[in-house]
């Protein structure tokens, strides 16, 4: 996937996408690896690729477990680029409702939240200004988690705005 020719971009993302569908026993170990390629490639410049790899997205949704794709998607938000941020946050929007056990531990719920905010506060850009797609998206997860899963949301937010007062 890291070739400049688009017909062998093309290619290794059509074979990807079969191979998730058809073996996702074999390709779950390598999500941690796929999913930040996958998302670097939904900015790709070329419209076929942008499908092919949100295409591949949906079917590793359909394919997966959402608490297993939660806890590999924490490990992907550590990716210092941007582009892969905002792609884990918007992926990460349509996985809280798929994703009940997982964000109903208080914990996961934490690390999230931490993350997410971490994400929102430090920036690789030279200029210091986040992208604002990578605000709204953060700010569109904190509200997923708060409308589906309120309960912990509160848990771990309030006690930490409490100790700020």
């Amino acid at each position: 996937m890291q070739d400049q020719h688009a017909k062998v971009i093309r290619a290794v993302l059509e074979a990807t996408r079969e191979l998730v569908v058809l073996f996702p026993n074999s390709t779950e170990p390598h999500l941690e690896k796929l999913l930040p390629l996958l998302f670097s490639k939904l900015a790709a410049n070329k419209d076929d690729i942008r499908l092919l790899s949100s295409s591949i997205l949906e079917a590793i949704i359909d394919c997966y477990d959402g608490d297993m794709l939660c806890s590999v998607l924490m490990k992907v938000l550590d990716q210092p680029h941007s582009k892969i941020k905002i792609g884990v946050l918007e992926y990460l929007i349509h996985l809280i409702p798929k994703a009940t056990q997982y964000f109903s531990n208080p914990v996961h719920m934490r690390v999230c939240i931490t993350k997410i905010l971490l994400s929102l506060g430090v920036s690789s850009l030279s200029n210091g200004s986040l992208p604002p797609e990578l605000k709204k998206a953060g700010v569109q997860c904190l509200l997923g988690f708060y409308s589906d899963h309120k309960s912990v949301f509160l848990g771990q937010v309030l006690p930490t705005l409490a100790g700020q007062m």
